[in-house]
């Protein structure tokens, strides 16, 4: 599917029915194609990183349940103290592809 300048790919899931809107207290998004060499030191990288902090993350949850936004925490604050010290430390994707995007920007 070869996109033609100003216009989307056909099929886009970006499509102008299902795209929010920017602006004031609105959503924008941004749709990055990046290749594979790049995509993949990514994904791997994000999963290794996250990996001892999403492994305590999950001992907090067979210890504690589901956590404060499923309604049922029985943790204490100490807690769920300790449960946001790990949290912190998750990166997504999303996070180091609008880091980037920002230094580009330059903001």
């Amino acid at each position: 599917m070869e996109a033609r300048p100003g216009r989307c790919p056909e099929g886009w899931a970006g499509s102008r029915r299902n795209r929010p809107r920017a602006g004031l207290g609105r959503i924008g998004r941004l749709v990055v194609a990046l290749p594979e060499t790049l995509w993949a030191p990514l994904t791997r990288g994000v999963y290794w990183t996250n990996q001892p902090h999403l492994k305590a993350l999950q001992e907090w949850t067979d210890r504690w349940g589901p956590g404060p936004a499923a309604g049922r925490c029985a943790a204490p604050p100490e807690a769920l103290e300790e449960r946001a010290r790990h949290a912190v430390h998750i990166t997504t994707t999303g996070d180091v592809v609008r880091a980037a995007l920002h230094r580009v920007l330059g903001e």
